[in-house]
């Protein structure tokens, strides 16, 4: 029987496939060889020629928007066009330089530069040549010719742009730095990926917040409450849901209308960072009679630094809020979240 080739699994085909893009994304393994392989003076010299290219079509863009077709326009055009196939060649290791031959031979390398894409060249030749410099002069007049004109030049801009994108180069320094930043920016990905699943289990295995949609009630409402049902809605209003009135032994509960083992209350307070001074007690209770005060809090907590309270399963089914002992004050709250399981 003839020897089998092992063939490669579908496992084996990704491993290689990750491992691939792995280093060619983020190692950089081609630029790094081909930065390698080539002289760092022409690495130099096609950069500046790129350059030299963004420049001359900024030019060309700034004169297109503001005067239509412009002489000087075209002539920045041309160049950037020349600069682009000169950074072409000498990418290829060819030592023919467009900006110091003949128009006729410059348009021959712009050609083979451009290849599939040699046509566009073509149809914008004659406004390109600099041996008519009156040619856009003669279109000017003529609306049709003006825009078809113009039409053939931006052609030429997209496609000395491509042509330059298609052959950027680095040098190995600027290769391995930027490798740094992509092994960084792998890094922050995957510590934000980390972070988010930690937050998914931990809400997966978090009690759900019993007291949403549950009843509020409050000893007196202040006049610029929204409305107790806020206070459990799940929603955080822009200044806040409901608040005691200013008296003394003012109040606010929610029946979480059955007994349960809490494992947190959070409470959060203004949106606006109003802030009324005083002592604030937060407390639970099974019969709605007699009140366990669990924690107090005599610094400012708002909708963005919420007051957290952790419990250890114990049982309540009244959360209740009000100034320390009774005393003179106000609660103005936005939401109130009680975690717990029956």
């Amino acid at each position: 029987m003839a020897d089998q080739v092992p063939v490669a699994g579908p496992t084996a085909a990704r491993s290689s496939l990750l491992k691939n893009s792995w280093e060619r994304h983020v190692l950089l393994r081609p630029q790094e060889a081909a930065a390698l392989n080539r002289p760092e003076d022409q690495t130099r010299l096609i950069q500046q020629l790129h350059a030299g290219v963004r420049r001359r079509l900024e030019v060309w863009r700034g004169t297109a928007d503001d005067e239509g077709l412009a002489p000087a326009g075209a002539a920045a055009l041309r160049e950037a066009l020349l600069l682009a196939t000169r950074a072409a060649l000498v990418a290829e290791g060819r030592s023919a330089d467009p900006l110091r031959r003949t128009w006729d031979e410059a348009l021959e390398d712009a050609r083979a530069a451009a290849a599939s894409d040699a046509s566009v060249i073509d149809a914008a030749a004659t406004l390109l040549d600099p041996r008519d410099p009156l040619a856009l002069d003669a279109v000017v007049g003529d609306p049709a010719r003006a825009e078809d004109s113009m039409a053939r030049l931006d052609a030429v801009a997209t496609l000395t742009s491509r042509l330059a994108a298609q052959h950027q180069v680095k040098t190995i320094a600027q290769v391995r730095a930027a490798r740094i930043g992509r092994l960084a920016l792998v890094a922050l990905s995957a510590a934000a990926l980390l972070a988010a699943l930690a937050w998914s289990v931990r809400a997966a295995l978090r009690a759900p917040n019993v007291a949403r949609g549950k009843p509020v009630s409050v000893s007196k409402l202040h006049h610029e409450s929204i409305g107790v049902e806020g206070v459990t809605n799940g929603v955080l209003e822009p200044t806040f849901a409901a608040a005691t009135a200013y008296e003394p032994d003012g109040w606010m509960k929610v029946d979480l209308l059955a007994s349960y083992r809490l494992s947190e209350i959070s409470v959060a307070g203004r949106g606006d960072g109003g802030w009324a001074p005083g002592v604030v007690e937060l407390a639970i209770s099974e019969d709605d009679r007699e009140y366990r005060v669990i924690a107090t809090r005599s610094e400012p907590f708002f909708q963005s630094f919420p007051w957290s309270v952790s419990l250890r399963g114990d049982r309540a089914r009244y959360v209740r809020l009000r100034p320390a002992g009774g005393a003179l004050g106000l609660v103005a709250i936005s939401e109130i979240e009680v975690r717990g399981r029956p």
